[in-house]
Order: C-alpha cells, then sequence, then structure tokens
C-alpha cells in the first residue's frame, strides 16, 4: 500500500507530513518509505493475523529504523510464539525451521461452515496454527534481512522480489496478483525483478471473512515433459 501510495502521480509529500506513527506489515522498503517519505518517523512494523485479534508482534516506535524494517518485533504482552517441526509435530529447538503458532489474545474460532476447521486450527491447548513458516535460525532473520539473504541475487529463497504484496492480507482477486508474479518468475518474463534460475514458486491468498484459503505451486516444465 505504502509503495502504490508513494508511485500515485497525485501523491504529494505535504499532504502526509502531519503523520507521525502507525503500523505496517510489508518490505523492509515499505516501512523506510513510510518513515522517510510519508513522514511516519515512528513507524512500527507488525506480525500478525485476523485470528489473533490484529497484532501479535510489535516493533517498537523508539527503535532505530534499521531494526523496525529488518524485524516485526516481540510478541505483545500476553502473546506467546513458538515455532513447529513440521515433519514431527513438536516445538522446534534452534528456531525458524517449522510453522509459527500463536497463543494469547485469539478469536474463539470459526463459525458456520467455517468452524469444520476449528479443531485443524487450533490446539487442544490454545495454540493457534498460523500456517506461517520460518526461513532462518531463531534470532538471526533481522540479520539476515539486513544483509538481503532473501533479495535477489542470492542463493538462498527469494520472498516478494517484485515488491507487491507481502504480509498482507490479500483476498480474492488482489492474491491472484501473487500467481502472475510467480508465472512469471518461472517463465522467466519478470523483468527487473526477475529471479535468476527460477523454476518452482508459492503464492497464497485468502477469502477474507469466508476464510478460505488457497495455495498455488507454480513449476516451469521443459515442452519434452
Amino acid at each position: 500500500m505504502t509503495s502504490a501510495l508513494i508511485r500515485h502521480p497525485t501523491f504529494k509529500r505535504e499532504r502526509t507530513r502531519s503523520l507521525r506513527t502507525g503500523l505496517t506489515i510489508g518490505n523492509p522498503q515499505d516501512v523506510v518509505n513510510a518513515a522517510t517519505v510519508l513522514a511516519a518517523t515512528q513507524i512500527c512494523n507488525i506480525y500478525g493475523s485476523s485470528e489473533a485479534c490484529g497484532n501479535c508482534c510489535v516493533t517498537r516506535s523508539s527503535w532505530p529504523l534499521e531494526r523496525r524494517s529488518s524485524c516485526q518485533g516481540p510478541p505483545l504482552p500476553g502473546v506467546s510464539i513458538r515455532l513447529i517441526d513440521v515433519q514431527t509435530g513438536a516445538p522446534t529447538k534452534s528456531g525458524f525451521s517449522g510453522l509459527i503458532e500463536v497463543r494469547g489474545y485469539l478469536m474463539g474460532g470459526y463459525l458456520g461452515h467455517g468452524a469444520a476447521h476449528n479443531a485443524e486450527v487450533f490446539t487442544a491447548e490454545g495454540w493457534y496454527r498460523s500456517g506461517d513458516v520460518g526461513l532462518a535460525d531463531l534470532g538471526q532473520s533481522a540479520a539476515m534481512l539486513c544483509e538481503g539473504q532473501f533479495y535477489l541475487g542470492k542463493a538462498g529463497p527469494v520472498v516478494n522480489p517484485s515488491g507487491g504484496t507481502l504480509c498482507t492480507n490479500a483476498i480474492a482477486v488482489t492474491a491472484m496478483v501473487r500467481i502472475a508474479e510467480v508465472a512469471l518468475q518461472v517463465w522467466g518474463r519478470a523483468g527487473a525483478h526477475q529471479v535468476q534460475g527460477a523454476k518452482i514458486g508459492i503464492a497464497s491468498g485468502n477469502g477474507g471473512d469466508h476464510q478460505f484459503f488457497g495455495t498455488m505451486v507454480v513449476e516451469a516444465q521443459s515442452k519434452k515433459d
């Protein structure tokens, strides 16, 4: 949203100069732009979801901008976060090698047709299975982001190469942008933000209040396949 606002032909900096703080979710450059271009110098980076009452983690507004842009802060008071091994289902010992689960301020569960998913999404101990997967060792993600380890030109996974929707609640047609991006990547047609050698990608989105989630894996194949 920040990038779209700044790129709009009618955008003028003087119209946002009264901004001071706020909450945002996005790639590091979006956070930097919110602080430097929109003038929200005390902008906070967050992690959360609708099921977790919006925010689970929030950076402090007093942190240096570099730190706020490279992580999403500690859990809020009353909120706990743990990481679960994908294979064993047990809590991990070393960090971001599994699925993120949240406990604390959560909604009571889905209603209507969605209620059928409650047992799968919420554990008996009160943990919410977010479906998010970590990519780095515990405590190292901020440093890796600062170093650009998830950016274009690196050997590891590249996250959000286009700078488009990343941590947003991308619903309905909006989420199709992610699928189009993945398709362009595996075709080798993504232009300036092309990931060299990209052969497989993952895109996800959901149906908003209907809570219909979808994930698509797109893989390149040769004509002979």
